[in-house]
């Protein structure tokens, strides 16, 4: 930071063949009111003696272009031109406080506009820019993991900023045990109430290590997970039974409760265990019926999962009657058609009267059976059959 108009922020006095002062993704701005300053300049001169291998080096920096001069250097007292050859006043990729590359089509001659290998691989490596010495730095957090607060099913990441050299590494605990990679950040999809509890993170090189402030995730309800059901395909009179299963993450486990949003008249659903049931009527025969299911749990809020399916009932065919035998007032007949449906047989002495008297129900018999009648004994009787459910 410049404090004075027209102030120097470096004035770096550097021996030939080694580094002055590099500055790494940093803010340059100034105190109120400061104008006119510059990044640098050299100290030709200066006391000691002659330095005309001045080196200052910005890269990825933030500057505030009203407080640098767009030619960005000046010249120390003494210093001619002739001189700065031996200056190395570097910068790379500045933008100014809104984030917009900085203009430094105006900077003086003897300063360069580097290219991004020469910052990375020279100014960055801060081994070569040591000369070969590495330091080292113990880890330092600056920036703790805070505490958070997410609903069920929502995602949730901690952060941690922290110094060192070399690098530091990153291992992250939760409730004591190693989780995640190594990284400064530590990332949840989906919370839900296994992952609520406390996070710390270690962060080591091979100068120290440093454990974290806990940093506590709260994860409110979660939703209800119901398992998908396939498509059930069935005849008339089949008794559909599904048993819906749903898992609820919350711990301990919320209390479930089952409904039916929508499906064919006389389906139900079990509300304590989910179970739906549904026996097709003969009218439902053709027909694709959709069911829509929905399990709630008792937390706050209350949460739901649903879940779908279709129950498609096939097509119904005709009952068939073989050939009749009628014997000492005795009249038998064979019926086959679909399991499934209930059948009923009806006789009737006057087909002009439309008077049918129900002999026999079955409720979804084998196919074929054999009806007796041991009491025809009218002169003329006629029978059908009916299929359902419903049966008259």
């Amino acid at each position: 930071m410049s404090m004075t108009s027209g102030g120097h922020l470096t004035q770096p006095r550097t021996l030939q063949g080694s580094n002055g002062f590099a500055f790494v993704n940093c803010l340059i701005d100034g105190a109120s009111g400061v104008t006119n300053s510059d990044l640098g300049r050299d100290a030709a001169n200066s006391g000691n003696g002659n330095y005309f291998y001045g080196q200052d080096a910005y890269i990825n920096c933030t500057i505030d272009t009203n407080v640098i001069t767009p030619a960005g250097w000046v010249l120390g007292s003494g210093t001619v031109v002739a001189n700065t050859s031996n200056l190395r006043f570097w910068e790379f990729d500045s933008v100014d406080t809104n984030g917009n590359p900085v203009n430094t089509s105006s900077r003086v001659a003897w300063s360069t506009e580097i290219d991004g290998n020469t910052a990375t691989n020279d100014v960055q490596n801060v081994t070569v820019w040591f000369s070969g010495w590495t330091p080292a730095l113990a880890p330092n957090i600056i920036g703790q993991p805070q505490s958070l607060s997410v609903a069920g099913g929502a995602s949730a990441q901690f952060s941690i900023s922290a110094t060192g050299i070399p690098a530091a590494s990153y291992q992250w605990l939760f409730n004591g045990n190693p989780v995640g990679t190594n990284g400064p950040a530590y990332a949840i999809a989906a919370a839900n109430a296994n992952y609520a509890g406390t996070y710390t993170v270690v962060v080591s090189n091979p100068s120290g290590s440093v454990t974290s402030s806990p940093a506590i995730l709260t994860v409110g309800n979660t939703a209800p997970t119901l398992g998908s059901i396939p498509d059930q395909t069935v005849n008339v009179g089949v008794t559909v039974t599904v048993n819906d299963v749903a898992t609820d993450p919350d711990v301990p486990a919320q209390t479930l409760t089952y409904s039916l949003l929508s499906g064919p008249s006389g389906a139900s659903v079990a509300s304590a265990t989910g179970t739906f049931t549904w026996r097709p009527p003969a009218s439902a025969a053709g027909t694709t019926n959709p069911v829509q299911i929905a399990a709630t749990d008792n937390g706050t809020p209350n949460l739901s999962a649903t879940n779908g399916f279709n129950v498609i009932v096939n097509p119904l065919t005709q009952p068939n009657l073989a050939t009749p035998s009628y014997s000492n007032g005795q009249f038998s007949v064979s019926v086959s058609g679909e399991v499934g449906p209930d059948y009923a047989l009806q006789v009737s002495t006057n087909l002009s009267s439309g008077t049918w008297v129900t002999l026999l129900e079955t409720n979804s018999p084998p196919s074929p059976f054999t009806f007796t009648d041991i009491n025809a004994t009218n002169a003329q009787q006629f029978y059908r059959i009916l299929v359902g459910p419903p049966l008259p």
